[in-house]
């Protein structure tokens, strides 16, 4: 199953999310590939989780930072990551 959820941050600098949201990432021990000059990341299943998924971080107009994440999982663990990225992007945008 594919979930796609974006959410927009009143955040100084889109860099400064990027590097927060990837720290995230990596503290869950998933095999994250980040390209911080276009502020994109994608990630496989790791210790724990059985989805994959890309992250997009751009600056929002007229101000803010757009943050999306895309994860592809299976039916069975579909429910449990969509609930953590939307209290994830909650958190985000405070």
């Amino acid at each position: 199953m594919r979930y796609e959820r974006t959410t927009t941050v009143d955040a100084e600098t889109a860099d400064a999310v990027f590097a927060y949201v990837v720290g995230q990432l990596l503290r869950r021990e998933l095999p994250v590939e980040v390209d911080r000059d276009s502020r994109t990341a994608v990630w496989g299943p790791g210790p724990g989780a059985d989805c994959a998924g890309q992250l997009y971080v751009t600056d929002a107009r007229p101000r803010g930072v757009r943050v999306t994440v895309v994860v592809e999982t299976g039916a069975l663990a579909a429910s449990r990551a969509r609930a953590e990225i939307d209290r994830a992007l909650a958190a985000l945008a405070g």
